[in-house]
C-alpha cells in the first residue's frame, strides 16, 4: 500500500471522539423569522422531514431550496409555520422560504427546520472546491448501487474496483465521480461502456483529496439509547426491551463451557509460602458474545445477564482539506452513557495469571451526511468487559453483579498534518452504584487470593471506510473508552493471616475510566501520514482513584486480669470504612478468636446491626489460664465477600493473667521519660468533617455548590533518647465545588488526598504527601474545557496531629480527654474533633 497516499476517509475514521483545538466554536445559530408554510391553523406537529438529507454547493452565491414536510402522531401530513435556523450563518444562510445560500467559496452549516419546539434532523449543507476532474451525479442518475469486482491492493480500500449504472450522464476514464446526494457512491473512472439507455462505469476507490481541492466541514449528530440497534445472527440477544424513557434493555444468555487450560511458564507464592503454577500460555476463546483471552486455568458456567442502556451523546465530527490534501481532522463524543448490570458468572480457577473478556451489545450509528458519508460510517459500540487478574488459588468462585456504572465523558482525539500526530483529550467522570460481589459455595482452609476485579462499560467509536463496499469494506476499531468499578483485593485464611505479621486481608474499591487507541487505530492513520509511521500521543488513564476499601479497625480492652475476674474486649471499626458504597453498610459479622501459639480458636461472634461501629466481647479468665498470656484476634465478615478480614496488620489484643484476686497482675514497667526531659503529648486526635450546601445568585455567581468529606487521624508516641518523637498519621479529603457564573461558565474545584504515614512529628511533608486541588472551567453551552488549573498543598505530621477544638472532660493537667462536635456555618455542615493524649 503506497506510503504517501494520503487517505482522509481513514483519517476521519480515526474518530477522533475530542477536538484538539483544530476547529473553532462556530458562532451562535441564526434564526429566520418565522414565516406560514400556508395559511391553516396551528396543530400539533410531531415530526420534521427535510430534503434534500444534504446538500453540496460548489462556490459563493449558490443556492439550494430544502423542503420541510411536517407530520402529525399519526402520520399524516400536516401544515404549520417553520422556523428556519442554519448552525454557521456566516457560511450559510438560510431563508424564510427555505432556500440555503453560500455565502463563503469554502465552508459548512446545519439547517434545521423547527415547528411548535419540534426540530428535525439537521440537514448538512457543505460549500467546497471541487478538483477539476470531479463529477458530480445526482441520486436520480445513479440507477444502481456498486457492486464489488476486487479488494484494494493488499486489502486496502483504497483501489478497490467497484461498478454503478448511471442513467442520464456518461462520465469519462480519468475523471472521478462523486455523488451529492445521499447515495455514498465516489471514486475513479476507469471506464464507461453504453447499455441501452444506461451507462455501466467501473471504478476504483479514491482518498477524500482526490475528489476536494479544499474543503472545511463540520457536523454535530445528537444520539440517544433509542437509536441503538442490537446484534443480529448468532451473536443477536435473547430478549430485547425498549423503554418509554429511551432507555433500552438487552438480556443474554450465557452457555455453558468446558474447561480452558494453558501451556504452564512458571510459578509464584502467595501469602503463608503457598507455591501457585502459572502464569501460562495466552489462550483465546469465547462464552457466547464475549471474545476472552486468558492465562489462567479455567472453567466457566453461565448465567442470564442483563444489560440496561441510558445514554446522550453529542458526535461532532470536523475536517480540513486545502490545496487537495488533508490538514486535521477531529471527532469528539460528549455527553451521558450508562449500564444498568445484573447476572453474573461461575468460575473454577486454580492459578496465577488474568482473565479478559469484553462483548459488544448493542451499537449506535452515527449518521454521517455530506462529503464524509462516501468514506466513513461510523458507529458507537455499547458493551462490557470485566478483567480477573492476580494470584488465585480459589477453586469455584461466583461473581454476582447488580447495579449502573455509568460516566460523563468528553473524549477523543485529532489528527494533525503539521505534525503527523494524533492527539488525544478528554475527560471521564464516572458514577456508579454496582459492586462485584465474590462467593464461594464453600471456602477451603488453602484458598489463597490476590486480584483486582474490574466490571467496565466499554464504547468507543469504530468506523467502516467506503460503507457502499458492503461486505468488502474494512471496519477500523479506532477509539476505546473505558469505565466502571475495579476491586482490588488480597484474601488468605485467617490463620494465615493470623501467623504473618505484616499481612491482612483487605480489599478497596476503584473507579477507574480511561480512553485508548482502538485496536486498529494505527493501521488506519499509517495511511494518512506522509511522515511514515503516525505518532499517537497522550492516551492514558483518565480517572483511578479509591473510593473506599473494606472495614478495619482496632482490638483493646483490658491488659492484665485475675482468674475470674470479667473484663471486655473490644472492637472498634474505622467509621470511614463501614460503608462500601454511600449509605450502603458492609459488615455482617465480627468473629473473636484466641490465638493458642498460631492456632486459632473460635471463641464468639457478633451479628452487626445497621452501622454499628463498636462490638464489646465479654471475657473471663478460666483457672486453666493462670499465668499465661492470652492473646486474642478479632475478624471482620462483610457483606461483600466471605472472606475473613483480620482488622489490620498483626492486630491484637495480649492479656496478662494473675493467680488470684490476691496477687494482680504484673504492672508494666514505666516507659522511658524523653531524652531531652520536656514533656511531650502522647496519644492520639481525630478530625472528621463533612457537609454540603448550595446557593443561588450572588454578585457573579447564578449558582453554587459545595460537598466535602474528610478525617485526620494522629497517634503521638513516645519519646525517643534523641528527643524525636514518633507520630503514625493518615489525612484523607474529598471535596469538590461548583459554580456557575453569569458568563455561562462552569467552575469545578476538586480537593482530594488519600494519605498515611509513620515517622516523627517534626518531619516536612514528604514529596507524596498533599491536596490535589484540580479546578477546571467549561462552557455550559458546547461543553468545552477553556481552563486547567493544578496545585498541590503540602500535608505533614502537624497538619494531621492537632490537640485543639475539645471540650476537655478531664480535670487532670496533665491529660486532655474529650470531643466536641460542631454545625458550621450552616446545619449541614458537621465537624468532630476528638483528642486523648497525656503529657508525658
Amino acid at each position: 500500500m503506497p506510503r504517501k497516499l494520503i487517505y482522509p476517509a481513514l483519517a476521519l475514521i480515526s474518530l477522533a471522539l475530542a477536538s484538539c483545538g483544530a476547529p473553532q466554536t462556530p458562532p451562535p445559530a441564526a434564526e429566520a423569522p418565522e414565516t406560514s408554510m400556508e395559511a391553516a391553523a396551528r396543530v400539533t406537529v410531531a415530526r420534521i422531514e427535510v430534503t434534500p438529507a444534504s446538500a453540496l454547493l460548489t462556490g459563493a452565491g449558490q443556492t439550494t431550496t430544502l423542503k420541510a414536510t411536517l407530520y402529525d402522531a399519526q402520520n399524516r401530513v400536516v401544515t404549520g409555520t417553520v422556523k428556519w435556523v442554519s448552525s454557521n450563518p456566516s457560511a450559510v444562510e438560510i431563508s424564510t422560504k427555505g432556500v440555503a445560500k453560500a455565502r463563503v467559496p469554502v465552508g459548512s452549516s446545519q439547517i434545521t427546520a423547527e415547528v411548535n419546539g419540534v426540530r428535525s434532523r439537521p440537514v448538512l449543507v457543505t460549500v467546497a472546491r471541487l478538483n477539476a476532474s470531479t463529477v458530480v451525479v445526482t441520486d436520480a442518475q445513479i440507477a444502481s448501487g456498486a457492486t464489488v469486482l476486487t479488494p484494494g491492493p493488499g486489502g486496502s480500500p483504497v483501489g478497490a474496483q467497484f461498478q454503478v449504472t448511471l442513467s442520464g450522464v456518461t462520465p469519462k476514464a480519468g475523471q472521478v465521480l462523486l455523488s451529492s446526494g445521499l447515495s455514498p457512491v465516489s471514486g475513479r473512472v476507469l471506464s464507461s461502456v453504453p447499455s441501452g439507455h444506461q451507462t455501466v462505469v467501473t471504478l476504483e476507490t479514491v482518498p477524500l483529496g482526490a475528489l476536494y481541492q479544499d474543503l472545511n466541514v463540520s457536523q454535530r449528530t445528537q444520539l440517544s439509547a433509542s437509536d441503538l440497534v442490537p446484534l443480529t445472527g448468532t451473536q443477536a440477544p435473547e430478549r430485547v426491551e425498549r423503554h418509554a424513557d429511551g432507555s433500552m434493555t438487552l438480556s443474554y444468555r450465557l452457555p455453558e463451557g468446558g474447561p480452558v487450560r494453558a501451556g504452564r511458564l512458571s510459578t509464584q507464592t502467595l501469602p503463608g509460602d503457598a507455591t501457585l503454577p502459572g502464569p501460562f500460555a495466552t489462550t483465546t476463546f469465547r462464552v457466547g458474545l464475549f471474545e476472552c483471552t486468558t492465562t489462567l486455568d479455567v472453567l466457566y458456567s453461565g448465567d442470564l445477564l442483563n444489560l440496561k442502556i441510558e445514554s446522550k451523546l453529542d458526535v461532532d465530527v470536523a475536517a480540513s482539506i486545502e490545496g487537495g490534501h488533508l490538514k486535521w481532522l477531529d471527532m469528539r463524543a460528549a455527553g451521558d452513557i450508562s449500564g444498568t448490570i445484573t447476572g453474573g458468572l461461575d468460575l473454577d480457577l486454580g492459578a496465577q495469571g488474568d482473565l479478559k473478556c469484553k462483548a459488544v451489545f448493542a451499537r449506535l450509528p452515527v449518521p454521517v451526511t455530506g462529503p464524509l458519508a462516501s468514506f466513513i460510517a461510523p458507529t458507537v459500540p455499547i458493551g462490557l468487559g470485566f478483567a480477573l487478574e492476580g494470584k488465585l488459588k480459589l477453586g469455584k468462585v461466583q461473581f454476582a453483579l447488580e447495579g449502573k456504572v455509568g460516566a460523563k465523558i468528553n473524549t477523543g482525539f485529532a489528527y494533525s498534518d503539521l505534525t503527523g500526530e494524533v492527539t488525544s483529550t478528554g475527560d471521564v467522570n464516572v458514577s456508579s452504584t454496582l459492586t462485584p460481589k465474590v462467593k464461594m459455595p464453600s471456602v477451603s482452609e488453602d484458598f489463597r487470593m490476590e486480584s483486582g476485579l474490574a466490571v467496565q462499560v466499554v464504547s468507543g467509536l469504530d468506523v467502516t471506510a467506503f460503507p457502499w463496499l458492503g461486505a468488502s469494506a474494512p471496519t477500523f476499531e479506532a477509539l476505546e473508552v473505558t469505565f466502571g468499578p475495579k476491586v482490588e483485593s488480597s484474601f488468605a485464611p485467617a490463620s494465615t493471616q493470623a501467623k504473618v505479621n505484616d499481612y491482612s486481608s483487605s480489599y478497596a474499591l476503584k473507579y477507574a475510566g480511561g480512553v485508548g487507541p482502538g485496536a486498529s487505530l494505527q493501521n488506519m492513520f499509517g495511511l494518512l501520514s506522509t511522515r511514515g509511521q503516525t505518532k499517537l500521543f497522550n492516551f492514558a488513564q483518565l480517572v483511578d482513584f479509591t473510593v473506599t476499601r473494606s472495614p478495619n479497625g482496632s482490638i483493646t480492652g483490658e491488659t492484665g486480669l485475675r482468674v475470674g475476674q470479667e473484663g471486655t474486649i473490644r472492637v472498634g471499626l474505622n467509621a470511614t470504612n463501614v460503608n462500601f458504597l454511600p449509605n450502603v453498610y458492609n459488615v455482617s459479622e465480627v468473629h473473636l478468636y484466641r490465638d493458642r501459639n498460631g492456632v486459632l480458636e473460635f471463641v464468639r461472634k457478633q451479628t452487626a446491626v445497621e452501622g454499628q461501629t463498636l462490638f464489646d466481647f465479654p471475657w473471663t479468665p478460666a483457672p486453666a489460664d493462670v499465668n499465661q498470656t492470652a492473646v486474642f484476634r478479632a475478624f471482620v465478615i462483610s457483606r461483600m465477600t466471605p472472606f475473613p478480614l483480620e482488622l489490620d496488620d498483626d492486630a491484637k489484643l495480649s492479656v496478662v493473667v494473675s493467680p488470684d484476686a490476691s496477687d494482680p497482675a504484673p504492672t508494666p514497667p514505666p516507659s522511658t521519660p524523653p531524652g531531652d526531659g520536656s514533656g511531650r503529648w502522647v496519644g492520639s486526635t481525630l478530625t472528621q468533617w463533612s457537609g454540603n450546601e448550595a446557593s443561588g445568585a450572588s454578585g457573579g455567581t447564578v449558582s453554587s455548590t459545595h460537598v466535602a468529606d474528610g478525617e485526620a487521624t494522629c497517634t503521638l508516641g513516645e519519646v525517643g533518647t534523641d528527643g524525636q518523637q514518633s507520630a503514625s498519621w493518615s489525612y484523607r479529603v474529598d471535596e469538590r465545588k461548583e459554580v456557575v457564573d453569569t458568563n455561562n461558565y462552569l467552575h469545578v474545584t476538586t480537593r482530594t488526598a488519600q494519605l498515611s504515614r509513620t515517622g516523627l512529628l517534626e518531619d516536612s511533608a514528604h514529596p507524596d504527601d498533599y491536596i490535589l486541588t484540580v479546578t477546571k472551567i467549561y462552557h455550559l453551552s458546547n461543553g468545552v474545557l477553556y481552563s486547567l488549573k493544578t496545585e498541590t498543598q503540602p500535608v505533614s505530621a502537624r497538619s494531621a496531629c492537632t490537640l485543639y477544638e475539645v471540650d476537655d472532660e478531664n480535670t487532670d493537667p496533665l491529660v486532655i480527654q474529650g470531643h466536641r462536635i460542631t454545625h458550621e456555618p450552616n446545619p449541614n455542615w458537621t465537624q468532630l474533633y476528638q483528642v486523648d493524649a497525656t503529657l508525658k
